[in-house]
């Protein structure tokens, strides 16, 4: 034992004490390795957060619009190499790549749409429960020309997990809509429920209306609500503004 162990009074340390000191040395840098990591992923994630604000405005022409776009993508993609497993920078990808397949003709926009979808994909992957990545995969399917039932499944998922987020709902309910008829019936009970919340929020009352108006579901949104008042008073008050419009040229009626 004397033999293995060298002398304090030398100075030195025992075996097992550099051992650990060796261990915690690597811990540290493998942490310090990490952190960096992550550091510049945000970098790179601010900077194509702050491009974005900056220089994708309205009076940007299309062509301005596509290079700051995929200006954006590339910095993700960046921060994604120092950060793969963070869901968040999935869903800025995909919400990219959505917004630049709108720029596009087909097949080119189905093509950059199914990028998206990629990107929510493995979003869903990190964070399942996730209702806006659920509900933007949904709206990425869509563009892509997926499956009808692929998209109604991806709009499920969102309506069940994020029931009380009211804004996510409408957006279901916005998606959901042109589509009613190839709904089941327990999918179109779901979207009723949906109508119901969102009907209770006074703020989102009149958006959910002219959706509602707009895709003739009135009395798909009368039996949700049981014929609530103020919801039948936001429908008619709706209804008097529309009727007071010309529907050619968007001028008063009766006036010259």
């Amino acid at each position: 034992m004397l033999k293995i162990m060298v002398s304090l009074r030398a100075g030195r340390l025992f075996p097992l004490s550099k051992l650990l000191l060796l261990l915690c040395g690597v811990v540290l840098l493998a942490l310090a390795f990490v952190a960096a990591r992550h550091i510049a992923s945000d970098v790179y994630r601010e900077l194509a957060e702050s491009l974005i604000q900056s220089e994708l405005t309205p009076d940007a022409t299309r062509e301005q619009n596509v290079e700051t776009l995929e200006h954006g993508v590339n910095l993700l993609l960046k921060a994604q190499q120092f950060n793969s497993e963070n869901p968040d920078l999935n869903l800025d990808l995909g919400d990219l790549y959505l917004r630049l397949a709108a720029l596009f003709p087909q097949p080119k926009s189905q093509q950059i749409a199914q990028l998206s979808v990629d990107q929510y994909r493995q979003a869903l992957k990190k964070r399942p429960t996730w209702p806006y990545a659920w509900i933007n995969l949904a709206n990425a399917q869509r563009k892509a020309l997926a499956p009808a039932q692929a998209v109604f499944a991806s709009l499920e998922r969102a309506m069940t997990l994020g029931p009380w987020e009211l804004t996510l709902q409408l957006g279901v309910l916005r998606l959901g809509m042109p589509m009613w008829g190839g709904w089941s019936a327990e999918q179109k009970r779901l979207l009723r429920g949906a109508m119901g919340r969102v009907a209770t929020a006074p703020d989102l009352q009149n958006k959910l209306v002219l959706a509602v108006l707009r895709y003739g579901l009135e009395s798909e949104l009368r039996f949700a609500v049981n014929e609530s008042p103020e919801i039948i008073r936001a429908i008619n008050a709706l209804k008097s503004q529309a009727r007071t419009v010309a529907p050619s040229r968007g001028r008063a009626v009766g006036l010259k």
